[in-house]
């Protein structure tokens, strides 16, 4: 019978087993190693017939519970492959205290991804029956890891389903502690009998989530609440780049998980005039913002623009540049933070794709020198003759020893604002990133001229209707001299 889990039945499952949770905690503080000494508990092999999945990792414990009211305790552990034979031993039986002739035993069986999740494949609980101090029968034990997200478990030669014993406990209820249950079938002992195929759980993920970017370390996709975006991939103006998200008309959720990152990266965010014999002030105000590329590449491939991420100055006043006296424009860098993703889909386990993203996460602030930075190249470029700024581009005439004072600047772009090179994971090929200027009235030039030509000129890259909606600014004097 192959039964189909709703999230809420999955989270069911799930709060059933937390009792073996806080022994798998105990058991890392001291775990005991399985040999060939003490009672033969289990004898068992696990099969996996899902591509998805890798056939090493596992992890198989055997935990043993007391009657007269002591801890669980795991008293044997082994670590599998896909095809192998594993024994689990009670090396302790002998000094085992207990009322009942027989001794409750339960196994668990997870296993650990190359991305550092830690899933869940199924925990199974028997009573085996003793004669004086030795085991009646072991169970042979086969776990089959199913192509479809189950598993499935076969003791001694039968199938066993997935039973929880509800009876005088809340586990059977959902987790906001209703009085509703919520059962498949109910046998004559008060047990629930759910399946014979188990599902498959996710212990621990390293997934980064929520817009905080904090870390959840432990949790089920029935209990995850992903940001919703209207999109399969990241949609940045509704979700940040490294949030998860849920598949559309489909379920699961995608996740982009951090493989690399960079720190006080110098980028491109806007640019100062200097043509000759004046002063540009550049100062990236609070608030100002700078939208930058989230840039993707796809099997090895080269790197393209599949988004963008605007980032603002938060911090408590303004970067200031030192001032530009000449020669031409230069180029305003300051300092990002960038990091590089994967792109996992999580649903009952995780698997990752060869899918890379790289995106900006932080503004470092601070400033890089003009010549650090460089001179720009952004077009039609500083000193050019008054002639053809009056007939070609939106320009302002200013008489010598005047001012002028430019705050918006708003849609300029930079096709490449930082290129990245070392310690890419997902492919060789360096990734160049753009920015566009998001100021909205924060960033200002400030603009004095001096007393050596009768009048300067500053320009924009094309014709506009009002000073307000010039992107860029650019300089030149009545002899279109750009020297000192």
């Amino acid at each position: 019978m192959k039964a189909r889990f709703s999230h809420k039945g999955l989270l069911l499952i799930f709060f059933m087993s937390a009792f073996t949770s806080v022994a798998l905690a105990n058991y890392i503080i001291s775990q005991t190693t399985a040999s060939s000494s003490g009672q033969l508990i289990v004898t068992g092999d696990i099969v996996n017939q899902n591509p998805k999945l890798p056939s090493t990792g596992y992890m198989v414990e055997l935990f043993r519970y007391s009657d007269m009211g002591g801890p669980v305790s795991v008293i044997a552990t082994v670590t599998q492959k896909a095809g192998s034979v594993f024994n689990l031993y009670d090396q302790s039986i002998a000094e085992f205290k207990h009322v009942n002739p027989d001794i409750h035993y339960s196994i668990l069986v997870m296993q650990h991804l190359a991305n550092g999740s830690l899933i869940r494949l199924l925990n199974y609980h028997w009573s085996s029956e003793l004669q004086g101090n030795n085991v009646v029968n072991p169970i042979a034990l086969n776990l089959i890891v199913l192509a479809d997200g189950n598993v499935k478990l076969v003791v001694n030669g039968k199938v066993v389903p997935h039973i929880i014993n509800i009876s005088g406990t809340n586990t059977g209820k959902e987790p906001n502690n209703s009085n509703q249950t919520s059962l498949n079938s109910i046998g004559g002992n008060g047990q629930e009998i759910v399946s014979d195929e188990w599902p498959i759980y996710i212990f621990n993920g390293n997934h980064t989530v929520g817009t905080n970017g904090q870390q959840d370390a432990a949790y089920t996709l029935s209990s995850y609440n992903p940001i919703s975006v209207p999109s399969p991939y990241p949609n940045v103006g509704y979700a940040q780049p490294n949030s998860c998200f849920p598949v559309i008309g489909g379920e699961g959720v995608y996740c982009w998980v951090k493989v690399a990152s960079w720190s006080n990266l110098p980028t491109t965010i806007g640019e100062a005039t200097g043509s000759g014999y004046m002063t540009d002030i550049f100062s990236y105000g609070q608030s100002s913002g700078s939208q930058l590329d989230v840039v993707e590449s796809a099997n090895g491939g080269g790197w393209s623009v599949s988004g963008s991420w605007t980032l603002y100055n938060t911090q408590s006043e303004a970067t200031t540049w030192p001032p530009l006296h000449c020669c031409t424009n230069y180029y305003a860098e300051t300092y990002f933070n960038y990091e590089e993703d994967q792109l996992e889909y999580c649903y009952i386990f995780c698997w990752t794709y060869d899918d890379y993203q790289i995106w900006a996460t932080g503004w470092d602030g601070g400033d890089v020198g003009w010549i650090d930075a460089g001179p720009s190249s952004s077009p039609p470029g500083d000193c050019l003759p008054p002639s053809t700024v009056e007939q070609d581009y939106s320009y302002g005439q200013y008489a010598a020893g005047s001012g002028f004072t430019e705050d918006t600047a708003n849609g300029y772009r930079y096709s490449v604002a930082v290129t990245i090179s070392a310690g890419i994971v997902g492919t060789s090929a360096s990734a160049q990133i753009g920015d566009t200027t998001a100021y909205n009235h924060h960033t200002s030039q400030s603009i004095t001229f001096g007393y050596q030509y009768p009048y300067y000129y500053l320009y924009t890259n094309g014709k506009y209707s009002d000073v307000s909606q010039w992107p860029v600014l650019f300089s030149t004097n009545t002899q279109a001299y750009c020297g000192p």
